[in-house]
């Protein structure tokens, strides 16, 4: 199932929802060896597909040493080493916006707190909804202060991860998809 849904993934938004599924499920092992798989084929278009699910990786130890071996060796032509630094700067926004989260819940007030959630809305993606314990009310009612935030959060955190999906079904390797692929006089 899982390597036939990888050969069937087109768009960054699949493979980002592949990724997901991966460590939801907890098959980390078969994301990393598919991962390293991909990246030792001849083929730049195998390889852009390596770049991109690593992007689309938690940070762990093992993302980290994966992309520390990939950072030494230079990607082949322009285009991987594009497909390369917007992977790595994915990889980085989940981190911050983990970092954020983080920040979220340990801020001394509403501003700070507001801050913060801004700053996780311009980063998420759908990856949130799996490390986030989400802004649950169980959570908030040991912080009275943040319940008018946690309404706010609510819908901002949805719309955010919305149209992350809506952009990733547009792309492909982090590269735009022309609109179309007929000839204007065809």
């Amino acid at each position: 199932m899982w390597n036939a849904e990888l050969a069937a993934a087109v768009l960054d938004s699949d493979l980002l929802a592949l990724s997901k599924q991966a460590h939801k499920l907890d098959r980390l092992d078969w994301l990393f060896s598919a991962i390293e798989l991909l990246a030792s084929s001849s083929r730049p278009v195998d390889v852009a597909k390596a770049y991109t699910l690593l992007g689309f990786c938690n940070p762990s130890e093992r993302a980290q040493k994966v992309w520390d071996a990939f950072l030494k060796r230079p990607a082949s032509d322009v285009w991987l080493r594009n497909v390369l630094i917007r992977s790595a700067n994915a990889y980085r926004d989940n981190q911050e916006c983990q970092g954020a989260y983080a920040s979220f819940w340990r801020a001394e007030s509403g501003a700070a707190a507001l801050w913060e959630l801004s700053r996780i809305r311009q980063l998420a993606d759908g990856r949130i909804l799996i490390w986030s314990d989400a802004l649950t009310p169980k959570r908030l009612d040991a912080r009275q202060d943040l319940n008018l935030i946690f309404d706010i959060s609510k819908e901002m955190l949805s719309k955010a991860v919305k149209q992350d999906t809506d952009k990733r079904k547009k792309v492909l390797y982090h590269t735009q998809l022309p609109f179309s692929t007929m000839r204007p006089w065809a």
